[in-house]
């Protein structure tokens, strides 16, 4: 006689295998990266490389568009697409820092989930280099 399956209750919407809350996609990941739990070249290759060109890429865009639409609102100022610009600059900052603090905590927490020790190795001097460049750039701006 063969036994059969344990029992799984779903009281909170959560499949047996996954947390409570896990999200699926995008949100799975970012989760997963802080927790530690994703293979380090997802993060490393997609994100860390690839995820900062995305977010240069479409911040550069908001602030041709900012810009663009401060010259739009008041086309006799030249001050409104300066401030517009600005606020491209500022909002895209704010979500390049929000990403640079992700990667240096997923890269550091995920850095040996892969087969050889020596990318562990390099992915935490990795983060700890990108992490003291933040620390340093930030440092000098609010002087």
């Amino acid at each position: 006689m063969t036994t059969p399956d344990p029992i799984f209750f779903d009281q909170h919407g959560a499949q047996p295998d996954s947390e409570p809350g896990g999200g699926t996609g995008l949100v799975a990941v970012l989760r997963g990266g802080l927790a530690g739990r994703e293979p380090l070249w997802k993060v490393f290759w997609f994100f860390f490389l690839a995820g900062h060109g995305v977010i240069i890429g479409v911040g550069g865009g908001v602030m041709i568009f900012a810009m663009v639409g401060g010259l739009a609102f008041d086309s006799v100022s030249l001050s409104s697409g300066a401030w517009g610009l600005a606020f491209g600059g500022v909002l895209t900052g704010v979500v390049l820092l929000a990403f640079a603090l992700w990667c240096v905590v997923a890269l550091w927490r995920c850095a040996y989930n892969c087969h050889g020790r020596r990318w562990g190795h390099a992915a935490r001097v990795l983060s700890l280099f990108y992490g003291g460049v933040w620390v340093y750039t930030l440092s000098s701006i609010w002087k």
